[in-house]
């Protein structure tokens, strides 16, 4: 009952009644192919019904260097590369001969595209620990951007920016880091948003308040501000800073069209502090004028 019956039609050859066939050494066959099916739509054509199995695998029995599948398709940015489909047909995953990838969509328009039908589209990085402990610190997952410029390293691609979730504490705990290059600096840690929503800025590892802002600095841009831009008239900016060469000392400025108020500014002098309240740009300035009141009171 095992064996093989050949058929011979007008244009084809159709091997029938047997449960196997193996084909040793080099065969070439030439016009369509079927497996399982009569209908030869296609140059090669399978079919089959595999309750809970595949209804193909392909293996490469090499034990060191043996590759997989490779699919060769294409002859321009449009064309489909390789496409899989459910039952009724409906787009899976796609590959398109210029490089972008579809899931649930056969019109990927960027290098993923991904579409949901009736459904919001979410995409899952996960860690999983087989002793189910992690430590602080350990990166969960992460996106990282990478790009290659001569004038930093020579056209070698490098790491410019990043946004790495990593556990904080225990297991349960997560915090979101956001890293930038600078120019041809390597990438620092900018900001992080720790596990009870504070948020850090300034690469500072410890974050107490709800907006910590710390940062290493010798320029006397502001470390805070607050704009109002107008569609017509003067822009309003609430600036809070802190002095150059001056200790650090801090300052909070109102501006609206350049004309500067200074509120609540301590200034420590060489000898005691000093608080100072008027009309200027920096609490160090020598055309400062206002109230300043001494240590002394």
């Amino acid at each position: 009952s095992n064996n093989i019956s050949a058929r011979f039609r007008s244009d084809s050859l159709q091997l029938i009644n047997g449960t196997n066939l193996t084909v040793a050494g080099t065969t070439e066959l030439t016009g369509n192919v079927g497996i399982g099916t009569a209908s030869l739509s296609n140059l090669f054509n399978v079919e089959g019904s595999a309750s809970g199995n595949f209804i193909s695998i392909i293996k490469n029995t090499h034990n060191s260097n043996g590759s997989g599948l490779k699919v060769m398709g294409g002859d321009d940015a449009n064309t489909t590369a390789f496409r899989v489909t459910d039952y009724n047909n409906n787009a899976l995953f796609e590959v398109q001969a210029g490089g972008n990838v579809g899931i649930g969509t056969t019109s990927p328009a960027d290098k993923l595209h991904i579409r949901g039908i009736n459904e919001p589209s979410h995409i899952r990085l996960q860690r999983h620990e087989s002793d189910e402990a992690l430590d602080n610190g350990d990166e969960i997952g992460g996106i990282e951007f990478w790009a290659n410029d001569g004038s930093y390293n020579s056209n070698t691609s490098t790491l410019r920016a990043a946004i790495r979730a990593e556990t904080q504490n225990t297991s349960s705990g997560t915090r979101l880091e956001f890293w930038t290059g600078n120019s041809t600096s390597a990438v620092e840690e900018r900001m992080r948003i720790i596990a009870d929503g504070k948020v850090g800025i300034g690469g500072n590892s410890t974050v107490s308040a709800n907006l910590d802002v710390r940062v290493s600095r010798t320029d006397t841009d502001p470390l805070l501000g607050l704009f109002s831009q107008q569609s017509s008239g003067a822009d309003a900016r609430v600036m809070i800073g802190t002095v150059a060469n001056q200790n650090g000392d801090p300052y909070l400025k109102f501006d609206a069209g350049g004309q500067n108020m200074i509120v609540g500014e301590f200034w420590k002098g060489t000898t005691n502090n000093e608080l100072r309240m008027g009309r200027g740009e920096r609490p160090s300035d020598s055309n400062f004028r206002g109230l300043r009141v001494d240590g002394g009171g």
